[in-house]
C-alpha cells in the first residue's frame, strides 16, 4: 500500500493540531493549577475568619 503525499501532508497536519491541542491543555492545567492555590488560600483566610467568629460568639455566651 503506497501512501500519496496527500495523505502524508494530511497526517502532519493532524499531528501538528494535535501538539497545539496538547500545549493548549498543559497552559489551562497550569492556570488551574494556580487558581487551585489561591482557592486553597482563600479557604483558609475563610476558616480562619470562621474560627475568630467562633470564639466570639462562644465568649459572647459565656458572658450572657
Amino acid at each position: 500500500m503506497e501512501i500519496t503525499e496527500e495523505e502524508s501532508k494530511n497526517g502532519e497536519n493532524r499531528l501538528i493540531n494535535l501538539e497545539e491541542i496538547m500545549m493548549n491543555t498543559q497552559a489551562n492545567m497550569k492556570k488551574i493549577s494556580v487558581e487551585m492555590k489561591q482557592l486553597i488560600n482563600t479557604s483558609k483566610k475563610i476558616e480562619h475568619i470562621l474560627q475568630i467568629v467562633t470564639s466570639i460568639a462562644d465568649q459572647t455566651n459565656l458572658l450572657a
